[in-house]
């Protein structure tokens, strides 16, 4: 241990430092991808929880989720500029998955949406929500239920995810057939756009339907 023999190549020949060199790379290059990756850096994991840090128009969001069972107590802290912060405390069902902010309706106050998954094989997705007013006060935007579209539902089992872009939140889910097993679902895929409404019942989320003079369904099915 530790002794060259004669016909062994020198501990720092050309060879061994080449190759402890490219041994590197990998490590080198997830680096780089991780910290010039765009968009919020969301630590997530479900043995570690999550504990991230987002920004939007000078409004800052600190969540916090152990992620340690099927039911979790997350904590939401918004700091906005001139004021003195607010802090939420709720349970989830599940845990948190990611996390995004955005300015769908393009008021010039930021929302915060946070999507979790539920416990189990179903992996039910579900958005935690809130808009943030001028003075700092978080207003709750609500998720409509997939039960008040009904062809919405048709071939649904849960396995939802969910992603921003500039105006809208997109769902999309696999659609099942009958008889398949819950890991094989047949029926290609489901996406379910939003956009972001204020009414007399407050912040909501509301599907964008299709077409003009006949408004259709608000889905849109990508067949395999």
């Amino acid at each position: 241990m530790g002794i060259c023999s004669q016909d062994s190549p020198p501990l720092f020949s050309k060879t061994s430092t080449m190759n402890r060199g490219l041994s590197t790379l990998p490590v080198i290059l997830s680096l780089f991808l991780l910290l010039s990756s765009p968009g919020p850096l969301v630590a997530v994991s479900a043995e570690n929880g999550i504990d991230t840090t987002v920004t939007r128009d000078g409004v800052t969001f600190h969540i916090r989720c152990p992620n340690n069972s099927s039911l979790n107590k997350m904590v939401l802290e918004i700091t906005a500029p001139g004021t003195d912060g607010k802090t939420i405390r709720r349970e989830v069902d599940g845990t948190v998955v990611d996390v995004r902010a955005g300015d769908l309706d393009q008021n010039g106050q930021p929302e915060i949406y946070i999507f979790t998954s539920s416990a189990g094989s179903g992996s039910y997705g579900n958005v935690i929500a809130y808009s943030v007013a001028r003075d700092g006060s978080p207003q709750a935007i609500n998720l409509p239920p997939l039960k008040k579209e009904p062809q919405s539902m048709q071939g649904y089992m849960g396995h939802d995810t969910f992603s921003l872009d500039k105006t809208s939140l997109i769902r999309s889910f696999p659609v099942y057939r009958k008889g398949d097993p819950n890991a094989a679902p047949s029926g290609g895929k489901r996406q379910i756009r939003y956009d972001l409404v204020y009414t007399d019942k407050g912040y909501q989320l509301r599907p964008v339907r299709m077409g003009r003079n006949r408004p259709q369904p608000p889905i849109l099915d990508i067949r395999p």
